[in-house]
């Protein structure tokens, strides 16, 4: 039995270890910073994020655009929830290139495999969008 302790031990340590594998401390499952309970909290940052997935809904993504950047501008600029709104109210109202920037910024957040591909499909879109016009 005394043999068995040393790769059972082994063993447990390896799958305890597993789900943190190919994650980035760095980074919240939303792709922000780790710190994102800093801004999150923060009321400013929530009425904006509301205020901006309100329009949204009210079909007036013109008017979202300003709370995005506003509740981005709060979370330090990395905050992939903010972007994408921002994207989506860009998008929305007809602004294909600033559309295409943003995915820019939100490359250059830290992001998931999924994210990045969630990412070049939205630029995608933008630029389709373009070249119809």
């Amino acid at each position: 039995m005394p043999q068995l302790c040393g790769p059972l031990a082994a063993c447990i340590l390896l799958v305890s270890a597993l789900p943190s594998v190919g994650q980035n401390a760095d980074i919240t499952p939303a792709g922000g910073p780790t710190d994102a309970s800093s801004y999150t909290t923060n009321p400013k940052w929530v009425a904006a994020m509301r205020e901006g997935k309100m329009l949204l809904r009210e079909h007036k993504p013109e008017f979202a655009k300003d709370d995005f950047n506003k509740a981005n501008k709060i979370a330090g600029g990395a905050c992939w929830e903010c972007l994408d709104g921002l994207y989506t109210a860009q998008f929305g109202d007809g602004d294909y290139k600033g559309a295409i920037e943003t995915t820019e910024k939100m490359e250059a957040i830290p992001a998931s495999p999924v994210q990045k591909s969630i990412v070049e499909d939205k630029r995608g879109n933008a630029i389709l969008a373009i070249n119809r016009r």
